[in-house]
């Protein structure tokens, strides 16, 4: 949780959202990131979910839809901290705004006894179980799909924000962030799924990619990531292995990079054996990268 240094000095408490507290939307409309790759399915049970100040209960919500861009939220919405949405069975489908200075009482709070000492998660979005998470493996035997954009309205000189994105299906995250906020991003993919992710075009840090687990039979036995043309000409390769990557996005020199100590933006992407597709979000998605 982070001050604002150009508020006065005043605190703010809202309650963590969570499913109680978060209102269903019952049209979807759309925002304008680039078209995403076409993603076919069937009859999909789909969370579309907003956050709310009145608690209401999560509604499954039956329809036919093409695999779309997350909603726009409706305006004027409230930014929320430390949203939380768990699901085993359901897809996720929504958009949110994430303000990492205000205060969330702990006992509303999910923490990991694991992670206590850790910077808390700023926003976690899972298709798996905590036990499918710890391990990467299991989840739902029907591919839950995430497919959602966040915008951080904090500012370059806030601490930055940590999100969190699991899925047992594919992923499709976009970031946005108009004050610059900085944030990092952990993304895991189950199986053979893709998952695209969208960032800015002021993103300014490493990228590390890896793939988890070894399925030759099914995918090859080397990670698949690629980036758009306009990422690739700004990025700086570290390594290059089969089952990992890692790079450094914008100009280094500039950056004065330590691993340890580096508190800019950073992506942190894992898959089983899907393919990574890194781009800006206000690029047109191409077949052919």
């Amino acid at each position: 949780m982070d001050d604002d240094k150009s508020a006065a000095a005043q605190s703010s408490v809202s309650k963590s959202p969570n499913p109680s507290h978060l209102e269903m939307m019952s049209e979807k409309s759309h925002y304008d990131l680039p078209t995403y790759p076409p993603i076919e399915i069937e009859n999909p049970k789909t969370i579309l979910a907003t956050p709310s100040l009145v608690p209401a209960p999560y509604r499954e919500h039956e329809q036919e839809h093409e695999y779309a861009p997350a909603a726009l939220r409706p305006p004027h919405t409230p930014p929320t901290n430390f949203l939380r949405i768990e699901t085993g069975t359901r897809d996720i489908f929504g958009s949110w705004r994430i303000d990492t200075s205000l205060d969330i009482p702990e006992s509303f709070m999910y923490l990991d006894p694991d992670r206590r000492t850790a910077p808390h998660d700023h926003l976690i979005l899972s298709t798996l179980d905590a036990t499918s998470r710890r391990r990467r493996i299991g989840g739902s035997p029907r591919p839950c799909h995430i497919d959602a954009k966040v915008e951080l309205v904090r500012y370059t000189w806030s601490r930055r924000a940590y999100l969190d994105v699991w899925s047992s299906g594919r992923i499709n995250f976009g970031v946005t962030r108009p004050n610059g906020q900085r944030f990092s991003l952990y993304t895991y993919s189950k199986g053979t799924e893709t998952q695209m992710v969208f960032i800015p075009r002021t993103f300014f840090g490493p990228i590390r990619a890896e793939r988890k687990y070894e399925a030759s039979s099914i995918a090859g036995d080397r990670l698949d990531i690629r980036f758009s043309p306009s990422v690739t000409a700004e990025l700086l390769i570290f390594s290059n292995q089969d089952m990992s990557r890692s790079y450094f996005l914008g100009p280094f020199a500039e950056a004065h990079y330590d691993r340890h100590s580096w508190r800019g933006d950073q992506l942190i992407l894992f898959t089983d054996a899907g393919t990574i597709v890194v781009q800006y979000d206000d690029e047109e998605w191409s077949p052919f990268w």
